[in-house]
């Protein structure tokens, strides 16, 4: 009896630890993205955990799915690193008689691709591709960076060889276990890096972002807002017209509006252009706006 109530309360003790957590994540996450649109939510309440608990949720499997793709990427591109070394190396001996001294240089080798690689390699090229139309130049670190987790994976898995090799030989020495142990530790290390490189190196955090409040429904990029008076003014002021809407007398319709937060906090963040094709960013209480997607309401 004893043994089953200490079960329970580890588990209660666990899913407390996994729910603080899970909203600690999706804090952070939607602090990051309000940066990014330049708005902070107000009055989030304690029903607004779950909603964090999802976005953290989409975020880590669309997080692991970015590193997936851009690690496969850099495996793939792997001829194209290698062929680079071997273009560098020229450049390195000259250097070296030029200031007359040895320079040591780290040859680095990437594992070879194969089918399913290949497969996930095509949508590493289409994150780049699409931070490519955002800026050229992050494209560019995106690249250096799913060669840099290519690299870490490699290592990962070389190590992983030389463990067994050492197992394999079944010589038992305190040489011999703290070289495994000394392997694993490297193990552990390129793993580490190669998850969180991209947070910091890989030039496409916003994009992934934007993806994420997409796909959990915060963020809509084209939708109808129909704005209840007084609020009708405060768009006109910024050089914004609306036509008529069906949702009543009080309401008028905008069209082609990106939702930049929705959901969370008791405000809606709506942006779109003025007659002159500037951006306007307008702050609506949830109460005064209903956002219409996929269906056109007259």
């Amino acid at each position: 009896m004893e043994s089953l109530r200490n079960k329970v309360l580890f588990i209660s003790d666990a899913l407390s630890l996994a729910f603080k957590l899970g909203v600690l994540l999706g804090s952070s996450i939607l602090l990051f993205y309000s940066w990014r649109i330049g708005y902070l939510p107000k009055n989030i309440t304690l029903s607004d955990g779950l909603l964090l608990i999802s976005l953290a949720m989409m975020f880590g499997l669309v997080y692991l799915f970015f590193v997936l793709s851009i690690t496969c990427l850099g495996i793939f591109l792997g001829p194209l690193w290698h062929g680079l070394q071997l273009a560098f190396l020229p450049i390195a001996k000259i250097y070296a008689r030029l200031k007359k001294r040895k320079v040591g240089y780290p040859w680095f080798t990437i594992d070879k691709s194969n089918a399913p690689i290949t497969i996930f390699a095509i949508s590493g090229m289409l994150f780049v591709v699409g931070v490519a139309f955002e800026s050229p130049l992050s494209a560019a670190q995106l690249l250096l960076c799913a060669w840099g987790c290519a690299f870490m994976w490699s290592y990962h898995q070389q190590n992983a060889y030389k463990i067994n090799s050492v197992i394999l030989s079944n010589v038992t020495t305190e040489n011999s276990r703290e070289h495994k142990e000394s392997l694993r530790r490297g193990q552990y290390i390129a793993l580490a890096a190669l998850l969180f490189a991209p947070l910091v190196y890989g030039g496409a955090m916003g994009l992934l972002l934007d993806g994420v409040m997409r796909l959990s429904n915060f963020r809509v990029d084209l939708a109808s807002a129909h704005i209840k008076q007084p609020y009708v003014l405060f768009a006109k002021e910024h050089g914004l017209n609306g036509s008529a809407s069906k949702f009543g007398s009080d309401f008028e319709k905008f069209e082609n509006v990106t939702v930049l937060l929705n959901r969370i906090g008791t405000d809606v963040v709506l942006e779109s252009q003025d007659s002159v094709g500037t951006k306007r960013t307008l702050i609506i209480p949830a109460n005064h706006v209903y956002i219409v997607t996929g269906v056109v309401v007259n």
